[in-house]
């Protein structure tokens, strides 16, 4: 599995063990690597203390920070 955004090689995702054993506990895992999470929740503080305005953003994390509460 790939990162969505990146394209980095996601490590952790596996088929062993029972169902909830496999169920994820981060925020966007399975779908995006460590330091694309890292990366949005950094846009997701900025936007929020008014460093940065979401039009300055990189397209791509677009999606995803709408999908954060």
């Amino acid at each position: 599995m790939k990162c969505a955004i990146c394209g980095a090689k996601l490590h952790g995702v596996s088929n062993k063990g029972s169902k909830t054993q496999k169920r994820p506990t981060r925020i966007f895992a399975g779908v995006l690597c460590h330091r694309c999470v890292r990366e949005l929740v950094t846009i997701k503080t900025r936007i929020k203390n008014n460093t940065i305005k979401e039009e300055d953003v990189d397209p791509r994390f677009i999606p995803y920070l709408k999908q954060m509460k």
